[in-house]
């Protein structure tokens, strides 16, 4: 909290895309999809996805990133 300024985009790293991170989400950018955001995680299972999507996470990424994969998604969100 405090931290965050301005954005182009966010890129969220998480292990689990869970309740506290969505809520924090939601108090910064009240409505989804406001500021586009990646989440970047080693395990996107169904769940997560959908929940992320229902945020307006806009893509999930597996971590390590594939550099390709990640510029692609940057080109995106030019």
């Amino acid at each position: 909290a405090g931290l965050i300024h301005a954005s182009d985009f966010v890129i969220l790293q998480a292990d689990d895309f869970g309740m506290e991170v969505f809520e924090h989400l939601r108090q910064r950018f009240p409505e989804p999809g406001e500021v586009p955001c990646i989440l970047v995680t080693p395990q996107p299972s169904a769940d997560l996805l959908m929940r992320a999507m229902r945020m307006g996470v806009r893509s999930v990424l597996r971590w390590p990133l594939d550099p390709r994969e990640f510029n692609a998604e940057l080109a995106r969100l030019d």
